[in-house]
């Protein structure tokens, strides 16, 4: 029977669920009894790395895949890091004034431009529980590097967009929401990294989520867990399905486990 040596995590209505701000005591024992496992445990997330830091502060996972894989890090070494060049994220910040669209730009923490509509709080509230009087303002001339770029708009925008970044990759993960990007990132792309970093492949890892931006890391791990059955493209594609992340896994790890020294 294939054993696996690392869990991958998803953050959102995985291991945080709508209504709590941080994870619960049950999920940090969790947590905590996996990694006496001996299990390396990654999170992967489209939120900011501040948003989920204090897991690695904790001793609770060993390193963060944050902003959909455009930063990594551990408590000690950022270990990949996409950066916009400064020319797009000016012509961004001009189109997005211009049209009056709500934009937020992923640095260490999460910021936005100060356009405020319903676009802005349904795509923060569904993808990260999140409210708007949260944001602070983005200001250019302090913060130089940004690791994402989204944009909140209806897909009938989409043509408009691409259009006018012809140079830049419109990629929507939400009805409200669209990552601008100037190369294919995708927390897949992040996750590969950090694995290499940690001598594992994907097929050491049991992955486990609940939406479709874990459909890739789902499939292509050795075992991928979907939680929750309310996607069903993601249980199409998982070897198993369960309600929710309870003491149950850790049986189901618990029988997955090979020791590094193996």
């Amino acid at each position: 029977m294939t054993k696996y040596k690392a869990i991958i995590f998803d953050y959102d209505g995985t291991l945080k669920l709508a209504n709590q701000k941080r994870i619960t005591n049950s999920i940090r024992s969790i947590l905590t009894q996996l990694k006496k496992q001996d299990f390396i445990i990654f999170l992967a997330t489209g939120r900011p790395h501040n948003h989920c830091d204090y897991l690695l502060d904790e001793g609770l996972v060993d390193c963060i895949i944050s902003a959909n894989g455009a930063l990594v890090a551990n408590d000690s070494t950022i270990i990949d890091s996409y950066n916009y060049s400064t020319n797009n994220i000016k012509m961004i910040e001009d189109f997005c004034k211009d049209k009056q669209i709500p934009c937020t730009f992923y640095t260490n923490e999460l910021l936005y431009n100060g356009v405020q509509n319903s676009n802005l709080e349904l795509g923060l509230k569904e993808s990260m529980d999140f409210k708007i009087n949260q944001l602070e303002r983005y200001n250019h001339s302090v913060v130089t590097q940004v690791h994402l770029i989204c944009l909140f708009c209806l897909t009938e925008t989409d043509i408009e967009l691409n259009n006018h970044f012809s140079t830049l990759k419109v990629s929507r993960w939400h009805p409200t929401i669209v990552s601008l990007l100037e190369k294919d990132i995708t927390k897949m792309t992040g996750i590969l990294k950090a694995l290499s970093y940690y001598n594992l492949t994907i097929s050491d890892c049991i992955a486990i989520g609940d939406g479709s931006n874990d459909i890739e890391m789902i499939n292509e791990s050795g075992l991928g867990i979907a939680v929750g059955f309310n996607n069903q493209k993601l249980i199409s594609v998982a070897d198993l399905v369960i309600p929710k992340v309870d003491e149950s896994l850790l049986e189901i790890c618990a029988q997955k486990r090979i020791s590094s020294s193996s």
